[in-house]
Protein backbone atom coordinates (compact mmCIF):
# COMPACT_ATOMS: atom_id res chain seq x y z
CA UNK A 1 0.00 0.00 0.00
CA UNK A 2 2.89 2.56 0.88
CA UNK A 3 4.58 1.83 -2.51
CA UNK A 4 2.08 2.28 -4.38
CA UNK A 5 0.32 5.24 -2.56
CA UNK A 6 3.18 7.10 -3.59
CA UNK A 7 3.11 6.77 -7.15
CA UNK A 8 -0.66 6.50 -8.02
CA UNK A 9 -3.48 8.89 -9.13
CA UNK A 10 -6.19 6.93 -8.30
CA UNK A 11 -8.00 4.36 -5.45
CA UNK A 12 -8.41 2.32 -8.72
CA UNK A 13 -5.17 1.91 -9.15
CA UNK A 14 -3.50 1.18 -6.17
CA UNK A 15 -5.98 -1.78 -5.92
CA UNK A 16 -5.24 -2.80 -9.71
CA UNK A 17 -1.30 -2.61 -8.10
CA UNK A 18 -1.88 -4.16 -4.62
CA UNK A 19 -5.07 -6.89 -5.97
CA UNK A 20 -6.82 -5.32 -2.74
CA UNK A 21 -10.32 -4.89 -3.09
CA UNK A 22 -10.78 -0.75 -3.52
CA UNK A 23 -13.01 -0.66 0.02
CA UNK A 24 -10.02 -1.76 1.67
CA UNK A 25 -7.56 0.16 0.23
CA UNK A 26 -10.22 3.10 1.15
CA UNK A 27 -10.01 1.88 4.79
CA UNK A 28 -6.42 1.75 4.81
CA UNK A 29 -5.83 4.96 3.93
CA UNK A 30 -8.49 6.44 6.46
CA UNK A 31 -5.98 5.13 9.01
CA UNK A 32 -3.28 6.33 7.51
CA UNK A 33 -4.73 9.70 7.37
CA UNK A 34 -5.32 9.52 11.35
CA UNK A 35 -1.36 9.79 11.15
CA UNK A 36 -0.42 11.46 7.58
CA UNK A 37 -1.69 13.19 4.57
CA UNK A 38 -1.10 11.82 1.58
CA UNK A 39 -0.63 15.29 -0.74
CA UNK A 40 -0.05 15.21 -4.65
CA UNK A 41 3.14 17.12 -5.30
CA UNK A 42 4.01 18.94 -7.79
CA UNK A 43 7.58 20.48 -8.95
CA UNK A 44 7.76 23.74 -7.50
CA UNK A 45 10.88 24.87 -10.37
CA UNK A 46 8.54 24.11 -12.89
CA UNK A 47 6.12 26.12 -11.36
CA UNK A 48 9.16 29.00 -11.06
CA UNK A 49 8.27 28.76 -7.23
CA UNK A 50 11.37 28.49 -4.77
CA UNK A 51 11.48 26.89 -1.39
CA UNK A 52 12.46 29.66 1.04
CA UNK A 53 13.47 28.21 4.51
CA UNK A 54 14.17 32.00 6.74
CA UNK A 55 15.08 31.54 10.16
CA UNK A 56 14.73 34.06 13.01
CA UNK A 57 15.87 35.12 16.62
CA UNK A 58 12.62 36.34 17.58
CA UNK A 59 9.51 35.32 15.69
CA UNK A 60 7.88 37.01 13.23
CA UNK A 61 4.09 37.78 13.50
CA UNK A 62 3.53 39.35 10.08
CA UNK A 63 3.70 36.72 7.42
CA UNK A 64 3.45 36.76 3.55
CA UNK A 65 1.56 35.03 0.89
CA UNK A 66 3.24 31.81 -0.19
CA UNK A 67 4.53 31.16 3.34
CA UNK A 68 3.81 27.02 4.28
CA UNK A 69 4.71 26.96 7.92
CA UNK A 70 5.95 28.56 10.43
CA UNK A 71 7.37 26.76 13.94
CA UNK A 72 9.75 26.82 16.46
CA UNK A 73 13.13 24.92 16.72
CA UNK A 74 16.07 24.47 18.70
CA UNK A 75 19.40 25.28 17.25
CA UNK A 76 22.36 24.34 20.07
CA UNK A 77 19.80 24.37 22.59
CA UNK A 78 19.16 27.95 21.53
CA UNK A 79 14.91 28.94 21.28
CA UNK A 80 14.79 30.36 17.28
CA UNK A 81 11.84 30.84 14.44
CA UNK A 82 11.43 29.32 11.19
CA UNK A 83 9.03 29.78 8.21
CA UNK A 84 9.71 27.66 5.17
CA UNK A 85 7.73 29.74 1.96
CA UNK A 86 7.28 28.63 -1.92
CA UNK A 87 8.35 31.83 -3.83
CA UNK A 88 7.79 33.06 -7.09
CA UNK A 89 11.67 33.87 -8.35
CA UNK A 90 10.84 37.83 -9.22
CA UNK A 91 9.34 38.40 -5.83
CA UNK A 92 12.35 36.96 -3.11
CA UNK A 93 13.27 40.47 -1.82
CA UNK A 94 10.02 41.63 -1.13
CA UNK A 95 8.90 38.35 0.25
CA UNK A 96 12.16 38.47 3.01
CA UNK A 97 10.87 42.74 3.34
CA UNK A 98 7.65 41.91 4.45
CA UNK A 99 8.47 40.13 7.36
CA UNK A 100 8.41 42.23 10.63
CA UNK A 101 11.75 40.62 11.63
CA UNK A 102 15.30 40.54 10.34
CA UNK A 103 16.13 36.30 9.45
CA UNK A 104 19.22 35.60 10.46
CA UNK A 105 19.54 33.13 8.04
CA UNK A 106 17.73 32.63 4.48
CA UNK A 107 18.53 29.41 2.41
CA UNK A 108 17.04 29.53 -0.77
CA UNK A 109 16.61 26.58 -2.74
CA UNK A 110 15.86 25.51 -6.55
CA UNK A 111 13.79 22.31 -5.93
CA UNK A 112 12.18 19.91 -3.54
CA UNK A 113 12.63 16.12 -3.39
CA UNK A 114 9.62 13.50 -1.51
CA UNK A 115 10.23 10.11 -0.10
CA UNK A 116 10.07 7.30 -3.52
CA UNK A 117 9.58 3.83 -1.63
CA UNK A 118 9.03 2.30 -4.71
CA UNK A 119 11.99 3.90 -6.38
CA UNK A 120 14.43 2.63 -3.36
CA UNK A 121 13.12 -0.50 -3.53
CA UNK A 122 14.09 -1.15 -7.34
CA UNK A 123 16.90 -0.22 -7.04
CA UNK A 124 17.70 -2.53 -3.69
CA UNK A 125 18.36 0.24 -1.48
CA UNK A 126 14.93 -0.70 0.59
CA UNK A 127 13.84 -3.98 1.30
CA UNK A 128 10.33 -5.41 3.03
CA UNK A 129 11.22 -8.31 5.46
CA UNK A 130 8.54 -8.97 7.89
CA UNK A 131 6.89 -5.86 8.40
CA UNK A 132 10.22 -4.07 8.56
CA UNK A 133 11.96 -1.79 6.35
CA UNK A 134 15.55 -2.59 5.99
CA UNK A 135 18.17 -0.16 4.36
CA UNK A 136 20.98 -1.66 2.40
CA UNK A 137 23.44 1.80 2.96
CA UNK A 138 26.28 -0.13 0.64
CA UNK A 139 24.22 -0.17 -1.89
CA UNK A 140 23.18 3.41 -1.77
CA UNK A 141 26.53 4.76 -0.65
CA UNK A 142 27.63 3.66 -4.65
CA UNK A 143 24.44 5.84 -6.27
CA UNK A 144 24.84 8.48 -8.74
CA UNK A 145 21.53 9.34 -9.94
CA UNK A 146 19.17 12.84 -10.33
CA UNK A 147 15.72 12.99 -10.48
CA UNK A 148 14.34 13.42 -13.81
CA UNK A 149 13.72 17.29 -14.12
CA UNK A 150 10.24 18.78 -14.76
CA UNK A 151 9.64 22.04 -17.20
CA UNK A 152 6.84 23.45 -17.41
CA UNK A 153 5.11 24.50 -20.78
CA UNK A 154 2.65 27.11 -19.47
CA UNK A 155 0.48 27.34 -16.56
CA UNK A 156 -3.31 28.62 -15.80
CA UNK A 157 -5.74 28.92 -13.40
CA UNK A 158 -7.48 25.74 -14.41
CA UNK A 159 -4.35 24.01 -13.85
CA UNK A 160 -3.93 25.77 -10.59
CA UNK A 161 -7.51 24.73 -9.07
CA UNK A 162 -6.05 21.32 -9.59
CA UNK A 163 -3.08 21.61 -7.83
CA UNK A 164 -4.40 23.36 -4.67
CA UNK A 165 -6.77 20.69 -4.20
CA UNK A 166 -5.10 17.77 -5.22
CA UNK A 167 -2.19 18.73 -2.63
CA UNK A 168 -4.67 19.04 0.08
CA UNK A 169 -5.50 14.74 -0.56
CA UNK A 170 -3.79 13.23 -3.57
CA UNK A 171 -7.00 11.36 -4.45
CA UNK A 172 -9.65 14.49 -4.57
CA UNK A 173 -11.55 13.44 -7.97
CA UNK A 174 -11.95 16.11 -10.82
CA UNK A 175 -15.56 16.00 -10.25
CA UNK A 176 -15.04 17.32 -7.09
CA UNK A 177 -12.29 19.96 -7.86
CA UNK A 178 -15.20 21.22 -10.31
CA UNK A 179 -17.62 21.32 -7.51
CA UNK A 180 -15.45 23.35 -5.81
CA UNK A 181 -14.44 25.56 -8.23
CA UNK A 182 -18.61 25.81 -9.05
CA UNK A 183 -18.60 27.46 -5.75
CA UNK A 184 -16.61 29.94 -6.24
CA UNK A 185 -18.06 30.82 -9.23
CA UNK A 186 -15.56 29.09 -11.78
CA UNK A 187 -17.38 27.24 -14.45
CA UNK A 188 -15.19 24.33 -16.36
CA UNK A 189 -16.36 21.13 -17.58
CA UNK A 190 -15.29 17.70 -16.59
CA UNK A 191 -13.85 17.86 -20.03
CA UNK A 192 -12.33 20.70 -19.54
CA UNK A 193 -10.21 19.66 -16.56
CA UNK A 194 -9.57 16.24 -17.72
CA UNK A 195 -7.64 18.16 -20.64
CA UNK A 196 -5.43 20.42 -18.27
CA UNK A 197 -4.48 17.14 -15.54
CA UNK A 198 -3.69 15.31 -18.20
CA UNK A 199 -1.49 17.69 -20.27
CA UNK A 200 -0.20 20.67 -17.79
CA UNK A 201 -0.57 18.81 -14.63
CA UNK A 202 0.87 15.61 -14.97
CA UNK A 203 4.35 16.46 -16.48
CA UNK A 204 4.98 18.68 -13.23
CA UNK A 205 4.06 15.63 -10.96
CA UNK A 206 6.70 14.02 -8.49
CA UNK A 207 4.50 12.02 -6.77
CA UNK A 208 2.57 11.58 -3.78
CA UNK A 209 3.54 12.33 -0.15
CA UNK A 210 3.68 9.40 2.03
CA UNK A 211 5.64 9.79 5.55
CA UNK A 212 5.87 7.37 8.34
CA UNK A 213 6.01 8.92 11.55
CA UNK A 214 7.76 7.72 14.85
CA UNK A 215 6.96 8.52 18.21
CA UNK A 216 8.37 12.15 18.65
CA UNK A 217 9.26 11.43 22.43
CA UNK A 218 11.50 9.01 21.26
CA UNK A 219 12.64 10.18 17.68
CA UNK A 220 12.30 14.00 17.70
CA UNK A 221 12.24 15.53 14.37
CA UNK A 222 16.06 16.96 13.19
CA UNK A 223 16.59 19.61 11.03
CA UNK A 224 20.39 19.31 8.72
CA UNK A 225 21.60 22.26 6.51
CA UNK A 226 24.66 22.11 4.99
CA UNK A 227 26.76 23.21 2.11
CA UNK A 228 28.11 20.48 -0.24
CA UNK A 229 29.05 19.23 -3.47
CA UNK A 230 26.21 17.93 -5.52
CA UNK A 231 23.64 18.88 -3.47
CA UNK A 232 21.15 17.39 -5.58
CA UNK A 233 22.60 13.70 -6.15
CA UNK A 234 22.83 14.39 -2.57
CA UNK A 235 19.17 15.41 -2.35
CA UNK A 236 18.18 12.48 -4.19
CA UNK A 237 20.18 10.04 -2.02
CA UNK A 238 17.88 11.15 0.62
CA UNK A 239 14.75 10.46 -0.63
CA UNK A 240 15.47 6.91 -0.81
CA UNK A 241 15.08 6.54 2.83
CA UNK A 242 12.26 6.37 4.81
CA UNK A 243 11.92 8.95 7.58
CA UNK A 244 13.81 11.52 5.74
CA UNK A 245 10.80 14.20 5.35
CA UNK A 246 11.12 17.56 3.76
CA UNK A 247 13.83 17.42 1.40
CA UNK A 248 15.33 21.09 -0.54
CA UNK A 249 18.11 21.52 -2.25
CA UNK A 250 20.37 24.31 -4.63
CA UNK A 251 23.42 23.61 -6.50
CA UNK A 252 25.41 23.66 -3.54
CA UNK A 253 23.28 23.98 -0.01
CA UNK A 254 21.09 20.98 0.86
CA UNK A 255 17.97 21.18 3.64
CA UNK A 256 16.54 18.20 4.97
CA UNK A 257 14.61 17.07 8.53
CA UNK A 258 13.43 13.77 9.61
CA UNK A 259 13.37 11.51 12.33
CA UNK A 260 16.07 9.42 12.01
CA UNK A 261 17.82 7.08 14.85
CA UNK A 262 21.64 7.68 16.13
CA UNK A 263 22.61 4.88 14.28
CA UNK A 264 20.95 6.17 10.84
CA UNK A 265 22.43 9.37 10.95
CA UNK A 266 25.78 8.36 11.65
CA UNK A 267 25.03 6.15 8.39
CA UNK A 268 23.92 9.61 6.80
CA UNK A 269 26.94 10.79 7.86
CA UNK A 270 29.54 8.03 7.15
CA UNK A 271 27.91 6.28 3.67
CA UNK A 272 26.29 9.35 1.98
CA UNK A 273 27.59 13.04 3.51
CA UNK A 274 31.30 12.43 3.95
CA UNK A 275 31.99 11.96 0.07
CA UNK A 276 30.68 15.94 -1.14
CA UNK A 277 33.05 17.71 1.78
CA UNK A 278 29.92 18.49 3.65
CA UNK A 279 30.25 21.55 6.06
CA UNK A 280 26.97 22.37 8.13
CA UNK A 281 25.58 25.65 8.24
CA UNK A 282 23.16 24.93 11.76
CA UNK A 283 24.84 22.80 14.02
CA UNK A 284 22.02 20.44 16.14
CA UNK A 285 19.04 21.85 15.30
CA UNK A 286 15.58 20.54 16.28
CA UNK A 287 11.91 20.77 15.36
CA UNK A 288 9.40 21.69 18.08
CA UNK A 289 6.18 19.59 17.48
CA UNK A 290 3.62 21.98 17.03
CA UNK A 291 3.50 24.68 14.28
CA UNK A 292 1.22 26.87 11.95
CA UNK A 293 0.67 25.30 8.67
CA UNK A 294 -0.30 27.56 5.80
CA UNK A 295 -2.21 26.32 2.21
CA UNK A 296 -0.97 28.12 -0.48
CA UNK A 297 -4.28 28.64 -2.61
CA UNK A 298 -2.65 29.10 -5.78
CA UNK A 299 -5.28 29.85 -7.88
CA UNK A 300 -5.47 33.30 -5.55
CA UNK A 301 -1.89 34.23 -6.33
CA UNK A 302 -2.29 34.12 -10.15
CA UNK A 303 -3.10 36.36 -12.77
CA UNK A 304 -0.95 35.52 -15.94
CA UNK A 305 1.75 35.18 -13.55
CA UNK A 306 2.49 35.27 -10.02
CA UNK A 307 1.58 38.21 -8.08
CA UNK A 308 3.40 40.13 -5.57
CA UNK A 309 3.40 38.66 -2.44
CA UNK A 310 1.84 40.91 0.55
CA UNK A 311 0.80 40.32 4.30
CA UNK A 312 -1.33 37.68 4.33
CA UNK A 313 -1.17 36.22 8.33
CA UNK A 314 -0.86 37.74 11.71
CA UNK A 315 -0.16 34.81 14.42
CA UNK A 316 0.54 35.30 18.00
CA UNK A 317 4.04 34.97 19.31
CA UNK A 318 5.17 33.92 22.73
CA UNK A 319 6.48 36.94 24.61
CA UNK A 320 4.51 39.53 22.07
Amino acid sequence: MIKSLSDSLSISEISRKTGIPKTTVWRIINEILSLTRVRFVVSSRALRLRPLVAIFDKGPTLLPDYTISYREILVSGRKMHMTIGFVPDEYISEYINLFDEEPLYVFEDEEKFIWKPNVAERMKVLSFENGEIKINYDILERIKSKAEKKTSSGIDLYDLYIIRWKEHFAFTSLTEIQEKMYKEKIIASRQLLSYHFRKHVLPLWIGNTVKLYRPMREYPIRMFVYECDNAEEVAFKLSLLPYVYTIYFSSKTIFFTGQSSSKEVFNLYDKILSEYNPTPLLCEAYIKPSFYKFVIRYNELWNKSWKKPTIAYKIKVKGK
